[in-house]
């Protein structure tokens, strides 16, 4: 009897499978993926299968400060999604926008910087003019 009910269980079962990703710290907040929107349930908007897809399967992890293995700082993102989605796909589009995102704040703060020297060598070669 237990044989044919973890048999059953077996072939009736949807499987699961994890995926993992680390980066240093990031925004880790894309737009939705489209594909989640397979994973939507009667009577949920898609909104409301994402939330949920979002609270039960995707887990950020730190590693713990307090470990001395631990001295870079970086944060893992694991995903754990139904067959039916491409959990790789997902998890890659995370890690992307992350990356853009960062060298958009790169990019900008590199921008004030130079407007700041060129400022500051402004003034220095007008009071040099003026002496």
């Amino acid at each position: 009897m237990a044989g044919l009910l973890g048999l059953a269980y077996a072939i009736l079962a949807t499987p699961y499978y994890s995926v993992q990703s680390v980066r240093r710290p990031a925004a880790l907040f894309p737009r939705q993926s489209a594909s989640v929107a397979d994973l939507t349930q009667a009577g949920q908007t898609l909104e409301q299968t994402f939330e949920a897809f979002n609270k039960d399967a995707f887990e950020l992890l730190q590693p713990d400060t307090k470990k001395p293995e631990a001295t870079t700082p970086s944060v893992a993102i694991q995903l754990t999604y139904p067959q039916q989605l491409d959990g790789v796909q997902i998890v890659n589009g995370f890690v992307q926008y992350s990356l853009d995102e960062v060298r958009k704040e790169i990019a900008a703060d590199l921008e004030t910087l130079i407007g700041i020297r060129l400022s500051q060598l402004d003034k220095k070669m007008a009071a040099a003019r003026e002496s």
